[in-house]
């Protein structure tokens, strides 16, 4: 009867340690498996933010090309604002409205020029896509 009992106990003992050993181990590729997220989480963070600075950069010049351009057509002062849309695919693609008193009271023929024009000015980034339009007030 000894011998047994102390082989139902050997065995309880081996079952409990195995256990153990298992969820130790569990435990440790649980840990590994969030920490590794959390460091390509602020990868990606860092990479993103370093973008939007570039990105920043290149409306900025953009904006001042912009913005030259008008005044060297009769439109200084205009008001030029610039949107960035982010596709699902990742692309850019930035709206440019422009806003000025005497642009708004061009016929449709000189507003077209004016925007084919417009459409010729460089961005840094060649990927990005741009629509440009001029905003309508209504009086």
């Amino acid at each position: 009867m000894k011998i047994f009992c102390r082989r139902l106990v050997f065995k309880w003992i081996c079952n409990m340690a195995a256990t153990i050993a298992l969820m130790l181990a569990g435990g440790m590729f649980l840990s590994m498996t969030v920490l590794g997220k959390d460091t390509i989480f602020h990868k990606n963070r860092e990479v993103f933010r370093e973008q939007k600075e570039y990105y920043k950069s290149l409306e900025q010049e953009y904006m001042k090309d912009m913005q030259n351009f008008l005044a060297s057509q009769g439109y200084a002062d205009s008001g030029v604002t610039m949107n960035r849309v982010i596709e699902e695919d990742g692309s850019l693609q930035y709206i440019v409205t422009i806003y000025h008193k005497g642009i708004v009271q061009l016929d449709v023929t000189g507003r077209g020029q004016l925007l084919s024009k417009c459409e010729r000015i460089e961005f840094a980034d060649k990927e990005c896509s741009f629509c440009h339009k001029i905003l309508e007030v209504s009086s």
